[in-house]
């Protein structure tokens, strides 16, 4: 019997490209429970699921070790904060990485796309993430590429 079927998972725009980075790493590596639980999301993912592109909270900020309740909210959304929403450094580079990836996708904030299109959209799009100021290194241009590959393999046995 196969597994239920997710029916979205929102994501700030940098976000795919990390957990693909990191379903990449396979074992060799621990990420941070938020990534974790975004690499659980991945798995129960099918090529159908949507994936909604959102500014703010998403459901892997939602299992960050850092998100502090806060009635004020922040840059990232309502009723909760974090140190990275405080640090405009941060905040802008966030932002830029988002404009960068979401011009390459050809969409906007509130896009919903299937997993298979937004994933196959950044491969073709975003080959080579050396130019994000985020996300350009070579440890995770390696293992951004594997996990293209893992998830291409993963989405083959579901269907």
């Amino acid at each position: 019997m196969s597994a239920p079927r997710l029916e979205c998972i929102r994501l700030r725009p940098y976000h795919p490209g990390y957990l693909v980075a990191y379903l990449g790493l396979g074992d060799a590596g621990q990420p941070r429970p938020a990534m974790q639980y975004g690499l659980s999301l991945l798995g129960a993912c099918r090529p159908d699921t949507d994936i909604v592109l959102v500014q703010e909270y998403d459901d892997v900020c939602m299992h960050c070790e850092k998100i502090e309740a806060d009635a004020q909210g922040s840059v990232w959304g309502r009723a909760h904060s974090c140190p990275s929403s405080r640090d405009p450094q941060v905040v802008a580079e966030v932002h830029r990485e988002n404009d960068v990836i979401l011009e390459a996708l050809g969409c906007s904030y509130g896009a919903a796309l299937p997993a298979e299109d937004l994933f196959t959209r950044l491969a073709e799009r975003l080959p080579d993430l050396a130019h994000l100021p985020m996300q350009g290194s070579d440890t995770i241009q390696k293992n951004y590429a594997t996990g293209m590959e893992e998830l291409r393999k993963q989405w083959q046995a579901v269907g």
